[in-house]
């Protein structure tokens, strides 16, 4: 007779953000694996349910308590012994603090600790205290690379044993180039061909660089009309900042997953300077789109791209510059980086590292 495994999905809203995407694309793969299980899932909305094949062991319940919220630490808790748990899985970094059953816990990073002054102490406090204790009290906890599971082990002083590397992956579309006039507004005006920036505008995502470096190529290639696509940045963001004065940088705060395709792919090169990433999945959608790459030599990078992306150090945007304009001119390079790049994305798949949790579920529940 088969267990039951509470599967806390409430972090999926269909919105453009990591963990969301990681919660999500797990579950389907984890459910076609294992036939032999009953799934719990937990939500907030009818999101999931409409994404998920309809299964005869998965069933689904609608909780009102918010991610991270201290009502979800009775409301899961309550829900998951009604439906009598043999094991709980929370794929972000939250679970119920006094369950009597197991509970695994996905920590995809720990930016809040690396750089505390880039964050509300809030911020610090919740991981030091908060996710320190879950990560205690979890019997196995999963995350994204091995710079993330140094970081896990370090800071919340875990033998490294406990923590399973599952890597993230890429979801392969079609990379066929798209007319700007299919697409409506946001690629008006726009050639073809740009710099591409996708992230937010928390600090050590590193943005104000990233425009450094495009200032600094424009002025190195002055009869050349460039422009910089910077997605997740806003344009009050922008225009309150130190390089609101940086000409050709079209922001765009929100674009949802279709649009966001067609932007990676008609990009000319990918520009991600970002401080610290526990996986780094933009500079990888990226590759799997045939787009060149240049990313931070620092925290998980240089393991999850190999070497089929020009390396620089994010906090000199002459470096970043220099690497762009060198892709822009060496044909030779720009093709190298394309064809690398594809083989790199395919190191990586969804089933993979659902294969691994799968098998660590059966491993706990035997």
């Amino acid at each position: 007779m088969g267990k039951n495994i509470v599967y806390d999905a409430r972090v999926c809203d269909g919105k453009i953000h990591g963990i969301s995407q990681v919660a999500e694309q797990l579950l389907k793969q984890i459910i076609k694996l294992d036939t032999d299980n009953n799934y719990i899932v937990l939500c907030n909305n009818n999101y999931i349910q409409e994404k998920i094949p309809k299964k005869k062991n998965v069933t689904y319940k609608k909780l009102t308590s918010k991610v991270y919220s201290i009502h979800e630490q009775f409301e899961v808790l309550n829900i998951s012994k009604k439906c009598k748990a043999d094991l709980y899985h929370s794929p972000t970094f939250t679970a119920p603090l006094f369950a009597d059953f197991p509970v695994i816990i996905n920590i995809h990073d720990l930016i809040p600790l690396v750089y505390p002054e880039f964050f509300p102490i809030k911020y610090a406090l919740y991981y030091k205290f908060f996710v320190k204790k879950i990560a205690k009290k979890a019997i196995k906890i999963v995350t994204c690379s091995d710079n993330s599971k140094k970081d896990i082990s370090k800071f919340f002083a875990l033998r490294p044993s406990k923590i399973l590397v599952a890597y993230n992956s890429v979801t392969y579309n079609d990379k066929k180039k798209v007319k700007a006039d299919k697409v409506g507004n946001e690629l008006k005006n726009i050639d073809f061909q740009y710099l591409l920036y996708v992230g937010n505008e928390k600090p050590h995502k590193n943005f104000i660089n990233a425009a450094k470096a495009f200032d600094i190529l424009q002025r190195k290639c002055p009869r050349k009309q460039l422009k910089f696509v910077a997605v997740g940045i806003s344009k009050e963001f922008f225009r309150q900042s130190a390089v609101h004065n940086i000409k050709n940088i079209i922001c765009i705060k929100y674009l949802n997953t279709k649009k966001l395709e067609i932007f990676y792919k008609n990009a000319g090169i990918f520009l991600f300077p970002s401080l610290y990433e526990g996986y780094g999945l933009p500079p990888l959608e990226a590759m799997s789109y045939g787009v060149p790459v240049v990313s931070s030599n620092c925290s998980s990078m240089p393991e999850i791209l190999g070497d089929a992306y020009e390396q620089v150090n994010p906090c000199d945007p002459d470096e970043a510059a220099n690497a762009v304009f060198r892709i822009m001119h060496h044909e030779a390079l720009r093709s190298k980086l394309i064809k690398k790049g594809y083989s790199q994305v395919k190191k990586y798949s969804w089933l993979k590292s659902a294969e691994k949790i799968v098998t660590l579920y059966k491993d706990i529940l035997r």
